[in-house]
């Protein structure tokens, strides 16, 4: 078995170096070689294609509108992912992957991960005359519900300033 692993390794080391573009002097481990080579190499270059799809495993992030996060690439026998940084999306917490995230690569097919989030929650206030006349938490994107008009005394209410959006934005 021993014999088999290190023929696949020296194949795998062979293809990177021949048919892809070298690995940096800065490369730490056999992981990171792979993203790098993985990256450079055309994924519709037909033989290199080939190649990563038999060797490598494939980790790709739907953010779900959030920000980007690239693709990962590692060795099928015993190729290890990294946890990304977090991605980012305006109104939401990000409250990590469905399914979570494998740390080690599969030995067949590729895997998708896909971004959960959880709406923040925001407190608006309605003040009059210096005082809180009503409060309320509200969800991002939610329907912001106004209070009563508030009473005064020798005053008709006109409105609030500054107006109220429809929806709670971030």
């Amino acid at each position: 078995m021993k014999k088999i692993v290190s023929l696949v390794l020296a194949l795998l080391m062979m293809t990177s170096v021949l048919f892809s573009a070298p690995i940096s002097a800065n490369t730490a481990s056999l992981d990171n070689a792979v993203n790098e080579t993985r990256t450079n190499a055309n994924e519709e270059s037909g033989f290199m294609a080939f190649i990563h799809a038999l060797f490598y495993s494939k980790l790709t992030f739907d953010t779900d509108g959030g920000s980007d996060v690239p693709p990962q690439y590692a060795f099928k026998l015993f190729g290890k992912f990294k946890t990304p940084a977090n991605p980012k999306k305006e109104g939401y917490t990000f409250a990590g992957w469905e399914p979570s995230l494998p740390t080690r690569a599969p030995l067949f097919g590729n895997v998708t991960v896909k971004a959960k989030w959880e709406a923040k929650t925001y407190q608006v206030k309605w003040v009059v005359d210096g005082k809180t006349y009503s409060s309320a938490e509200v969800e991002y994107g939610a329907k912001i519900t106004r209070p009563a008009d508030p009473k005064k005394e020798g005053y008709s209410f006109v409105g609030w300033s500054p107006d109220v959006a429809e929806k709670m934005p971030a």
